[in-house]
């Protein structure tokens, strides 16, 4: 078991386990997936693990508690001593952590919660709720799927706002999440973002739906200590 992208900032630690840490895919045994969540959790216990049924959405939970928090793919966690779980085969798994307020939104942010506005929606909450300020907040963007492998379809250009991530090369046309993530956040008044350069369709390190299918998905981890 190797941990990838262990980091710090201020009072958040954060990281990325590579072995498959999902029950619904891979075809791992649930021993197995135990397994590597026990030991993808580092230090914490088990019992410390906050995660969601993730469906593609902009639903946003608030850890009130630790386990399942229900079907979203957004946490809010505002208290020490819970550990939220993001899981990811190519989408963007994406941090918002105000460094004031010590208060940390995580996001599950594939095509479909890009185009529903689920960072703007965990922003929204952070300001709303915890008097949080853009000027506070550090972002950071996960290994995902990349403009070099993610052909689409025309279709996925119904919502206007994926637009700006259109790429044609020769008669396919290809995504750019990442430029409209940027653009959603630095409209939001962020500046402090840090985005992986890492495909996970390129690099066999990590687990990646568009390449293999039939696969797991790896970590993120994050906690306020």
């Amino acid at each position: 078991m190797a941990y990838r992208l262990h980091n710090r900032c201020g009072r958040l630690e954060f990281w990325f386990s590579d072995s498959n840490i999902s029950h619904y895919a891979g075809g791992d045994d649930l021993e197995v997936v135990n397994h590597n969540l026990k030991e993808s959790m580092h230090k914490y216990s088990m019992s410390s693990l906050a995660y969601l049924k993730q469906i593609h959405s902009n639903i946003v939970l608030v850890a009130d508690k630790c386990g399942l928090l229900g079907e979203g793919d957004g946490i809010i966690i505002n208290q020490t001593g819970i550990v939220g779980l993001i899981m990811v085969a190519d989408c963007n798994a994406v941090i918002l952590y105000d460094k004031k307020q010590n208060i940390l939104g995580m996001f599950h942010s594939g095509r479909l919660g890009v185009e529903n506005g689920i960072i703007q929606k965990g922003f929204n909450i952070l300001r709303d709720s915890y008097n949080s300020k853009a000027d506070d907040i550090y972002v950071y963007i996960g290994p995902s799927i990349r403009e070099c492998c993610y052909e689409v379809k025309e279709d996925v250009f119904m919502d206007d706002s994926l637009n700006i991530g259109r790429i044609h090369r020769g008669d396919k046309i290809y995504l750019d999440l990442i430029k409209i993530l940027k653009a959603q956040i630095t409209n939001l008044g962020i500046k402090d973002i840090h985005i992986e350069n890492i495909c996970t369709c390129c690099c066999r390190e990590y687990f990646s739906y568009r390449r293999d299918r039939n696969c797991g998905r790896f970590g993120m981890f994050a906690t306020i200590v």
